[in-house]
């Protein structure tokens, strides 16, 4: 159902917004800290990046950018266990909360029908192909699967170009050449082979089972 809005034309399409979102994130990190002075990679860019990207995908048109990070993060954090009863109610709280965001917005576009996800959502519920209780999970887990992947596989490549300095300056002399887009490209790939940004999560059986 939401295969379409990830296909390769709708995804060239949306990195002009990306590439301006970058650059703005950037752009600020470079404005408000000193040359030299140390700044914190993922709270200043790996995470507000993907938050930015998947609600301007699934068409929320203003978000507040601190909340979903806190309650991204801890229903992220649950993917490989509940950790605490305060993680616990950090999770339902984030829950409920978000469930909240997305029956108004859902609501909205049976109104006022968009060129977002959600909007197929509506459309693809209207005409039989998914159930009116699954739409909701389903933008859960599009914001979760948008943020915790790429929130991670930013932070391991950086910590891994740096643990290694003779690939990350044969990445920056390549940039300029014909092959700078490959040479990204490769680095990306091989980051998610060799640091993979979710290692495990839980699943329940239906059934019986034996392992």
């Amino acid at each position: 159902i939401v295969a379409p809005a990830f296909g390769r034309v709708r995804m060239a399409g949306y990195e002009r917004r990306v590439t301006a979102t970058v650059d703005r994130l950037l752009d600020d990190v470079v404005a408000t800290v000193r040359p030299g002075e140390p700044w914190d990679l993922m709270a200043r860019f790996s995470a507000p990046l993907p938050i930015a990207v998947i609600t301007d995908l699934l068409g929320i048109p203003a978000y507040d950018e601190p909340m979903f990070l806190r309650y991204g993060q801890a229903i992220a954090g649950a993917l490989d266990g509940v950790r605490s009863p305060r993680h616990a109610a950090d999770l339902v709280r984030a829950s409920r909360t978000l469930e909240s965001v997305f029956d108004r917005l859902i609501t909205e576009r049976e109104r006022d029908p968009g060129d977002d996800v959600v909007s197929a959502l509506v459309v693809a519920r209207d005409e039989g192909r998914a159930a009116p209780e699954d739409l909701v999970p389903l933008c859960n887990l599009l914001l979760l699967a948008g943020f915790e992947t790429t929130v991670n596989l930013i932070g391991s490549a950086v910590q891994q170009l740096l643990a290694h300095p003779d690939q990350w300056q044969l990445l920056v002399d390549g940039l300029s050449g014909d092959e700078g887009e490959q040479l990204v490209e490769g680095a990306i790939e091989e980051t998610l082979r060799f640091a993979p940004p979710v290692h495990l999560t839980g699943r329940f059986a239906l059934a019986a089972t034996e392992i």
